[in-house]
């Protein structure tokens, strides 16, 4: 088996044995251990200090190397069958964080009348890269998006007149 470890920062600052002995442990246990170039923090310090708005792009990222590794090398991934790490808080932490971290913001569009209009458009804003969530509803004639990454404008205004209706604006203040 093919795994991606995940040093933490803890392990790195404080714990560098465990780190190495877990290496060694599954190494032992015929495994193939690689690391992940880029990786960092998983921002559970951050989230856990009440620092949202500064785990954001911690977080974001440190999904995104991992995301990677799990790719297959032909898809420019490291093709790891699993990752592990020697701290479960560190391992528990970036599913967790997920929801103390979303941005939501409702926007106005036109043209929706029916529950295809609802499925087309979560359909569409849904391949957006960073969006967590959508919900549409037809009678307000909104669209509200959950995202853990920043989310474009033009990319949701493009989403949406792809599914055939027209964004029409931001209709609240995003909510963290």
């Amino acid at each position: 088996m093919r795994i991606a470890l995940f040093a933490t920062c803890l392990a790195d600052a404080m714990f560098p044995r465990a780190a190495q002995a877990t290496v060694v442990l599954l190494e032992r246990l015929g495994h193939e251990v690689v690391f992940p170039a880029g990786q960092t923090c998983c921002g559970q310090m951050h989230v856990n200090t009440g620092y949202q708005a500064e785990a954001l792009p911690v977080v974001r990222h440190h999904v995104d190397v991992f995301e990677a590794a799990l790719l297959p090398r032909t898809e420019g991934g490291d093709g790891v069958d699993a990752v592990v790490a020697p701290s479960g808080s560190c391992v528990v932490a970036p599913p967790t964080q997920e929801p103390h971290i979303m941005t939501t913001t409702t926007y106005d569009v036109t043209g929706m009348t029916c529950q295809h209009c609802v499925h087309a458009v979560t359909t569409e804003v849904t391949t957006i890269d960073g969006v967590h969530d959508v919900a549409v509803d037809v009678t307000a004639g909104t669209v509200t998006v959950s995202s853990t990454a920043p989310v474009s404008l033009d990319a949701l205004r493009a989403a949406i007149d792809e599914a055939g209706y027209e964004l029409t604006g931001p209709s609240a203040t995003p909510q963290p």
